[in-house]
């Protein structure tokens, strides 16, 4: 959460609040936050490619989520992060959606705005005249899924279009699903040569 100086303080930044023992900086009159929560927002798409150096007779679906490049394969998701690949089964992977209202500096033209606040926010909530740049900013309604494996991968997609993460989750564990019964039941799925 960014905070603006006092104009006292921006001059001498020796009358800045000095920490207490306990490491609590003390609260100085005359600072303002910003918007709490304001997220800088950008958009994704879904890309056809194969990892670099991996040959296979199809062309996976690929995100970027979080830093790391996904591909979703049949079989698993197969995720590159700092050159080196790590396998997330999709029965291993646990998924969850939940609303979040997000504070965006232009409102996405497919989101929900649900409200609207102020740049420089008084104690009150309403605007803080000081600034003459303080304008209004949206609030909008975004969806988020939330991924997770045993493994350690974790991974957090937003989505200004409501209701679009529902089917997404949907289908995560629907593949999971499938995806166990047919570990499960391999050792039952033997041929015999004859």
């Amino acid at each position: 959460m960014a905070s603006q100086l006092s104009p006292e303080t921006a001059r001498d930044p020796r009358q800045a609040p000095k920490p207490s023992a306990d490491g609590v900086k003390p609260w100085v009159a005359g600072i303002r936050q910003q918007a709490p929560s304001l997220v800088e927002t950008g958009s994704t798409s879904v890309l056809y490619a194969l990892p670099p150096g991996v040959a296979s007779n199809i062309t996976p679906p690929m995100l970027k989520i979080d830093g790391k490049s996904c591909f979703f394969f049949p079989d698993c998701i197969l995720v590159l992060e700092n050159n080196t690949y790590g396998a997330v089964r999709y029965d291993d992977l646990r998924t969850d959606v939940r609303n979040q209202n997000m504070i965006v500096e232009s409102a996405p033209t497919d989101a929900t705005v649900v409200g609207e606040t102020w740049k420089y926010v008084n104690k009150n909530g309403g605007p803080d005249r000081r600034f003459k740049e303080n304008r209004r900013l949206p609030i909008c309604l975004f969806e988020e899924i939330g991924m997770a494996s045993g493994q350690g991968f974790k991974g957090l997609l937003q989505s200004s279009r409501h209701g679009a993460a529902t089917p997404v989750n949907d289908a995560f564990r629907a593949i999971g699903r499938i995806s166990k019964e047919l570990r499960d039941a391999a050792p039952l799925l033997m041929t015999y040569d004859r």
